[in-house]
C-alpha cells in the first residue's frame, strides 16, 4: 500500500511539473507590449475591442507567474496561484 501510495505521488508530481513547464513554454512565445502598445490597446479596449482585451490579458500572464512566486510556499499550490492569477 505505501510502495502504491509514493508512486501515486510521484505520478502526480511529474504532471505538475509538467503542467508547469507547459504553462511557462506557452506564455514565454507571447511578445511583451511597449508602454505606446499598451496605450494603443487601452485605447481600443475602451471602445469595445474584444481581440485588444485579450491581448492585453496575454501579455500581462508574465506577470501573473512574477507575483505568484512571491506567493509561494502559502497556503496555496503554485499552479492554483497561477490560476487565481489568470482569473
Amino acid at each position: 500500500m505505501q510502495l502504491y501510495e509514493e508512486h501515486t505521488r510521484t505520478n502526480t508530481d511529474v504532471q505538475y511539473h509538467d503542467f508547469i513547464k507547459l504553462y511557462f513554454n506557452d506564455i514565454s512565445k507571447i511578445p511583451l507590449l511597449t508602454s505606446e502598445q499598451e496605450k494603443d490597446i487601452a485605447k481600443r479596449i475602451k471602445k469595445g475591442d474584444e481581440d485588444a482585451k485579450r491581448k492585453l490579458i496575454e501579455s500581462n500572464l508574465r506577470l501573473v507567474i512574477s507575483i505568484a512566486k512571491r506567493f509561494f510556499g502559502s497556503r496555496l499550490s503554485f499552479s492554483d496561484l497561477i490560476q487565481e492569477g489568470n482569473i
